[in-house]
């Protein structure tokens, strides 16, 4: 595997270290208060925390499923690990900060649940 960190939220950002996946939709990673997602490099996501942070809402930009406003996925890969949660936007950051790379906003999965993983 591959990882990638990147920084996420404001006015305080969060690093998330990724597994950087060509084939995969989405940039997902856990979110605090999951309750089966194991061990990680870094602590989960506080959505919270972030000023910046949206939960995507039901609607036009929602492709999957939805449950009291909030868009849901859900994703099961070939070697049979899976993963649950919500779309959200925010600020992002490639790579450390010493970087100084310009954050941008993306959209980005919250697990709540993970499987296999």
């Amino acid at each position: 595997y591959y990882f990638t960190d990147l920084l996420i939220g404001s006015p305080i950002p969060q690093r998330t270290s990724v597994i950087v996946d060509t084939g995969s939709r989405l940039v997902g990673f856990p979110c605090s208060g999951c309750e089966h997602c194991g061990e990680h490099l870094d602590p989960a996501f506080d959505i919270g925390s972030s000023k910046s942070a949206r939960w995507l809402p039901c609607g036009e930009s929602c492709y999957d499923t939805c449950d009291d406003g909030q868009c849901l996925y859900e994703e099961t890969y070939s070697e049979g690990s899976s993963i649950k949660g919500r779309w959200f936007t925010d600020v992002v950051q490639l790579g450390e900060a010493i970087n100084n790379n310009p954050p941008v906003h993306a959209r980005m999965g919250c697990h709540n649940s993970e499987n296999k993983l």
